[in-house]
């Protein structure tokens, strides 16, 4: 398969690999590799859920795109006996998430625009986080302390609850 066309996913690509710590970048690139073996080689391909559901990605192609990519993704971590970091496991399935769209926009010529692209990145992370255990609840509240951390860091003070 060639490489993507789509600019935007590209950048995400691009981006994501950026923002992946250096200690979990090789892993990254080593579980997309292996996503990628399991969407497009002969063997596995027609298993695939955007090959075996083509009305329903074409009926709703950020959910169907996002809940395949999730199951591959949720797979990978099964094969790594639930060793693979949490990072890993988004980072890798978010790329994944870009070649499937790309797959998509070539494959079925569905165009997907910023909007489609944001909500399938939503609807994945959602579909791992919950398979992970965490609820949108506990989430938000990470992302808020942990603004609250870096507000106070960026004071000069203590987090909120820090002795």
């Amino acid at each position: 398969m060639a490489g993507q066309t789509n600019p935007t996913l590209i950048q995400i690509e691009q981006a994501l690999l950026e923002k992946t710590t250096p200690e979990n970048k090789g892993a990254v690139q080593k579980a997309v590799l292996a996503g990628e073996k399991v969407m497009f080689d002969e063997k596995t391909h027609a298993n695939m859920e955007i090959v075996k559901n083509t009305e329903g990605v074409k009926k709703n192609p950020p959910q169907a795109i996002a809940m395949g990519v999730a199951g591959l993704s949720w797979l990978l971590f099964m094969q790594s006996k639930k060793t693979m970091k949490t990072e890993v496991l988004i980072m890798a399935g978010t790329i994944l998430l870009t070649k499937a769209i790309d797959f998509a926009e070539r494959g079925y010529g569905i165009k997907f625009d910023n909007a489609m692209i944001a909500q399938s990145t939503k609807i994945l992370a959602e579909a791992l986080f919950n398979k992970l255990g965490i609820s949108p609840e506990q989430l938000s509240e990470a992302i808020q302390k942990g603004r609250g951390e870096i507000e106070a860091q960026q004071q000069g003070g203590q987090p909120q609850g820090a002795a």
